[in-house]
This record gives C-alpha cells, structure tokens and sequence, in this order.
C-alpha cells in the first residue's frame, strides 16, 4: 500500500517530472531559446519618433482698444484641450491619408492605415505654455518625420488659423434638426396618449376623481355589508321565520343612483355637458357642417356610447342590488327587511364590491400606462427646451469675435536616433521563453508518462510508496568491485527492511513480483534469499512462474522435480535441492509438461507453504509479473506479504494498478524494490566510505591468504548481471 507521505514540495515536484528527461529539456530549451531569442530580435519593434508645435494665442490682438473678444480667453485651457483632441480626429486623418507627400509611404498603402494612423499620432500640452507637441512614431526617420508634416498640415486645413467659433454653424445645423426630430417624437408621443384615451372606457386623462370616487364606493360598501351582518347576528330566529314581507317592486334607477353605482359616469355627464355647451357655442360662429363642429359631434357622439354603455351595466347592478344604490340606508329602512331580504342584499353587496374592485384594478393601470405615456412626453419637450436654448447660445456666439489663433510652430524634424529600442528585451524574453516551454512541455510529458528514474520518484508525493532499497545496474560489476559490494549492501538493506515488519516467531512466505516482465524480480529473490541465508535464516527460493522458469533457470535445476510434482502429488519428497550455500535450498517449478498454471489449486497450494513453512524460516517465491500471471493470485493469497520489482524507467501507472488489486485479496505490500538504479540513488542507502574499506580488508585478507573470496556472494553478483542482460535485451 501506498506510504503515508507528507504534501510534495513544488521543488520535488518539478525534479519527478523531468527526472530522466533533464539533458532532453535543456537540449530542446537552448535550441527553442535560441531561435525565440533570435526571432525576438528580430522582429522587436524598432521605433522612430518626430514632433512639430502647434502655437494656440490665449489673446486676440486690440486695434484701436481692447475689447473682451480680444482679451485673455476665460477657459483657455478647456479651449487648448479641445484643440489637442481635434489634432487626432478622425476628420484630420482622414486627410492626412488624402496629403501627396503621405501617400508616397509604403505604409500609406496598408489596409488598416486608420488604425496605425490613431496609435501612431500622439498629442501633449506642456502645462502653463500656450504650444501642443503633436508627434509620430514609425519605423524609420523619414516616415516619422513626414508622417507629422501630413498630420500638421491636414490640422492647419481644418483648423488653423480661424476662431474657434469656426464649427459653430455646422453645430447649429445639427442641433436644429435634433429638434425636428424631437418634435416629430413629440407629437408621436401626444397621438399616442390619444389613441390611449379614446380606446379608454373613462374618455380621460386624469383618473384620480374617479379612482377616489371608486374608493369611497368601496369603503361605503364595506360599511353597509358590516351593518347588515350585525343586523343579521341581532336579528331574533323567530321574527326571521315568522315574517313575512310583500314583494318589493324594483323602479327606475335615478341619475344619482346610476352614478352611486358607477363612479365614472359623474365625470362623463359632466364631459357631456360641456360638450353640448361648446356645440351650443359654436353654433353661433359656424355652420353644422364645419369641420370644428363635425370633430365636436364626434367627440359627443363617443361619449353617448360611453355613457349608454355604462349606465346599461349600472341599471343591472340596480337589480342586482334590489332597486337600492350601493350606499347604506340609500333607499328604505334595513330594519323592516327579513333575513331573506337581508341575505340577498348581503350578496349583491359582495358581488357589487368585487366589480368594484376589479374596477379599481383596471383604473390604476389604465393610470399607470397614461402616466408612463406623459412623462416620456415631459422628458421630449425638456430635451427639446434644452437644445432650443443652445441653438439661441450658438447663435450670439457666431457673431462673436474670440481669441484662440492657430499658427503651426515648428515642423517635424527628423529623428536621429531609436526613440524605442526593444530588441535585446525581446530577445531576452525569446530565450526564456524557449527554454521555459521545453521544460514545460517535458514535464507535460512527466506528468503523462509517470516513468521512474529514482528512488525519490517512488516516495515522494501523495502516492508515495513503501521503498524497501535499491539494487544497482550489475551487468559491468565484473569490472567495477565496489559497485558489486554496493549492490550487496543494499540487498541487505531490504532484507533488514523486510525483518522490521515481519514475526520473527514464525516461518514467513514472501512473493517477489512485479509490474511488467523484465523488471528483475528472479535477480531480487535470489538476492534476498542469498541475503537470508547469510544471515542464518533457513532459506528456500521457489520458482512459482511455471511459465518463465527463470529462477530454475539460473539455479541450474531444470532437471529436478519442483512446484509442479509437490501439487500433483500433494506431498512433498525429494523435490526441494539444498545449493552449495549454507541455510540456502531452491524448489524449481518442475518438469511436469502436463501440469501447467491453471492447475494450481488455492487449496494444494496453501498445503504446499504449510509444509515448506514447517521446513525454513524463510520462503521466497519467485512468480510471474503481476498482472497476466495466473498463477498469481492462488500463490499472493497464501503468502504473508508481496514485494514488488520495478525497473528503472518502468511507468509507475500500473503499480498502482497492481497495488489495488493486491488490496482486493487482502494481503499486504511490503514494499518495493528499485532495480537497476542509477548509482546516485544506491548511495542513499549505503555507506561509500565503509564499502571502500570492507572492500580494502578483504583484498588484504585474500593477498595474505588469511580469507578466501565469498562464492555465494560471487554467485549471486553474476546471477544479478545475467539476470539484468536478459531484462535488457
């Protein structure tokens, strides 16, 4: 399983994901560096810049006395701003693109001169002088400088030399057909509220009396259904069943009573009214088929239906109510009703409060909509007073005479030398840049291809693992005695490392796997093994990958009975061959033809440890890679722990695969084992100075013929070294 390791540091980090790939990103990053860096030098803006000076006079010149057109402008700062701003308008360079001399530029002819135009051209007042510093940046001097000439000469057209009230008439213009415009809207705005009105059952644009008059209807209504529910709740059972009352003949509603019932109407007699008294009155100056008199006989004509319309539905709720305006007590005394008279009249209060209601509804938005209407109409004819005024303001000032002459100081001088010069900064950036992106994109790489280069790799980060050690890379250890005495030392570092974790009280079953083939499992096992057996422990190596047989293989035991015999016959005899090593025998995998791995059984197997477990202290057996082997599973659930092998420069993505299937079954990880390390990491877990002189004690011993070289030692190193050529090739 993973070991609990603390948050990877940002160094740690970068140094996993180029590890293996350092020499490859700094080739790559000083070859792209290069070529940014020679591009950015190359295409690095190089920027000429040359200026003229715009004179502005803050003073006319008196000639017989001075006068106040003459003296100092009053806001000659506002007035020598506006003349910074006109330098760089469109207007001015659309012309300068229209000059002869402009147009001759090769950058005349660019499709987006407008543009170069505006970042080109800048303008700058020097505070308490009376001169604007007009400038042009290109790329060369000659540009610069005509650019500024066409640019000076194409403001002088325009603006030079005149007053500034010069643009006053074309302002005029302007602002007088803006209120044309606003006029037009206006009247558009008016036709609507019109059409508002005319579509309006009210025939008004003031709602409020009748909104009122509606709202004390409501509130009397309100007062009279609370006065018959009292009376009701007073009124004695008997005298309520015992009553009896003649029919009531419903009669002719009054015009006040239609009106009690119908706030409106009161307005739309009295708009009739008035009506009938302007036709009376027109009758004595016009004729009946004058237009006036047409359009006012309309209009009366409209508010007949209106009023019909309405008096129509406020005759139907005199019925409803019983021929009683909505008002208490309006018409006859409560108190000689019954209750049945009483209920009834209760009801048609009900419904003449919902319809009044409703009514209400319907006024405050038709309000509401007329309201919205007007003031939109308010603001028109406000903006419209607004430019009536200015056009009055522009209209004195035309005739005015101001101070404010133009005169074009200084012309564009040629630049002698880069105002802006970027090409060593470029350049700069270009070979950081470079080299920044080959890092980048090999740890892009690192991040996607998680091969591992060092032990660090293995225990760093948040899927750090259990590392038991290293072994080194043994195939030249012939000509190099110290590294073969490092790889021994750091084959007892793992076993020491395995020791801590397991019971020394009892025979312990390890299997040495790992990810991939070639990863060096067969060369750690009998490493350990050696390891274990020289450390007193019986030992038994057994080749569990009866397809590989390599560890049957180096052992030389091809010829012996093995695995596969012991699980065939369930017993073991004489399969297990005891090697010229102290505390040190090997079980090869057999030579059975017929028994391969799908006939192991979980049950055979599990015997099978029983009775090696009895025999040795130790069993390490040697399998096939993790994931693929089928024999596996059936060996890793019978062991007490599994180590894995991973080669230098194996992807870590499926040991983590193989650690979750490991967790599966429930038997633990002891750790894992880096093969093939660079020397650096191998290091790490010996001491270099106590090899050096361990290796200078045993060369003096075997000098003075006092000790003999260790053959099982010897062993094992070339094993490791045939072991490492074969993963290799």
């Amino acid at each position: 399983m993973p070991a609990a390791t603390e948050p990877q540091s940002a160094f740690a980090l970068i140094n996993d994901r180029l590890r293996g790939r350092l020499k490859y990103a700094i080739s790559l990053g000083l070859l792209l560096g290069a070529a940014l860096g020679y591009a950015g030098y190359r295409f690095a803006p190089v920027k000429y810049i040359s200026s003229g000076n715009i004179h502005v006079a803050s003073s006319g010149t008196a000639i017989l006395r001075e006068t106040p057109e003459t003296a100092i402008l009053q806001r000659y700062e506002g007035y020598r701003r506006t003349q910074e701003l006109l330098v760089t308008s469109p207007r001015v360079l659309d012309r300068v693109q229209r000059d002869d001399e402009f147009k001759n530029l090769a950058i005349a002819g660019d499709a987006n001169i407008d543009r170069i135009l505006q970042k080109c051209v800048e303008t700058t007042a020097e505070f308490n002088t009376e001169l604007i510093t007009v400038t042009f940046e290109a790329d060369d001097a000659h540009t610069a400088r005509v650019g500024v000439d066409a640019v000076l000469r194409a403001y002088e057209a325009l603006y030079g030399s005149v007053n500034a009230n010069d643009s006053l008439q074309s302002r005029i213009s302007e602002l007088r057909r803006s209120a044309d415009r606003y006029r037009a809207q206006r009247d558009d705005k008016q036709r609507e509220i019109d059409r508002i009105i005319e579509a309006s059952d009210y025939g008004a644009t003031d709602l409020t009396q009748i909104l009122q008059a509606q709202l004390m209807q409501i509130e009397t209504i309100k007062q009279g259904k609370q006065q018959i529910e009292l009376m009701m709740v007073e009124l004695p059972a008997e005298v309520a069943v015992e009553e009896v009352s003649a029919p009531v003949e419903i009669g002719e509603p009054t015009q006040s009573d239609l009106e009690a019932i119908d706030a409106a109407l009161a307005d739309l007699y009295r708009q009739r009214e008035a009506k009938n008294i302007e036709i009376a009155r027109m009758s004595r100056t016009v004729g009946p088929e004058h237009m006036r008199m047409r359009e006012a006989r309309k209009d009366l004509g409209v508010i007949e239906e209106l009023i019909a319309v309405r008096e129509e539905t406020a005759r139907a709720r005199w019925i409803d109510f019983g021929g009683v305006a909505p008002v208490a007590n309006a018409s006859g005394d409560l108190s000689l009703m019954t209750r049945d008279q009483l209920e009834r009249r209760l009801a048609a209060l009900e419904r003449q409060y919902e319809a009044n209601q409703d009514e209400v509804k319907k006024l405050v938005q038709e309000q509401n909509r007329i309201q919205a209407k007007q003031r939109e109409l308010t603001d028109i004819n406000t903006w419209l007073d607004e430019i009536l005024q200015t056009i009055e303001v522009y209209e004195i000032e035309k005739n005015a005479e101001f101070s404010g002459k133009i005169v074009i100081k200084d012309w564009g001088v040629p630049a002698s030398y880069p105002a802006r010069d970027r090409r060593r900064p470029m350049a700069m950036v270009g070979f950081v840049g470079g080299f920044g992106l080959s890092c980048a994109l090999f740890f892009l790489l690192g991040t996607i291809d998680r091969r591992t280069y060092s032990a660090s790799q293995l225990i760093q980060g948040p899927t750090g693992y259990r590392l038991l050690g290293v072994l080194p890379y043994l195939n030249t250890s012939g000509k190099d005695t110290e590294l073969s005495e490092t790889a021994a030392q750091c084959v007892h570092q793992i076993r020491n490392r395995i020791e801590a974790m397991r019971d020394p009280d009892r025979s312990t079953m390890i299997v040495v796997t790992s990810p991939y083939q070639g990863d060096g499992k067969t060369s750690l096992a009998m490493a350990l093994g050696w390891s274990y057996a020289a450390s007193g422990h019986r030992t038994l190596l057994m080749d569990c990958d009866l397809l590989g047989r390599n560890l049957t293989d180096q052992m030389g035991v091809t010829r012996h009975e093995g695995v596969k015999e012991a699980l065939r016959d369930r017993h073991l005899t004489d399969h297990i061959v005891n090697l010229p090593i102290p505390n040190l025998s090997v079980l090869g995998a057999g030579m059975d033809g017929g028994f391969g791995p799908e006939s192991i059984r979980r049950d055979d197997f599990a015997a099978l440890c029983g009775e090696l477990r009895q025999r040795f202290d130790i069993v390490i057996a040697d399998t096939g890679p993790f994931i693929g082997s089928v024999e596996l599973l059936p060996v890793t659930a019978a062991s007490d722990g599994v180590v894995f092998s991973v080669r230098r420069g194996r992807s870590r993505s499926r040991l983590e695969e193989c650690l979750a299937d490991l967790d599966t079954i429930s038997v633990p990880c002891l750790g894992v084992v880096l093969n093939c390390a660079d020397r650096s990491d191998c290091n790490r877990y010996v001491s270099k100075s106590a090899i050096s002189m361990r290796h200078m004690d045993e060369s003096a011993a075997t000098t003075n013929g006092n000790r003999a070289p260790r053959p099982a030692r010897n062993a094992l190193i070339k094993a490791m070294e045939r072991n490492n050529t074969k993963s290799r090739n």
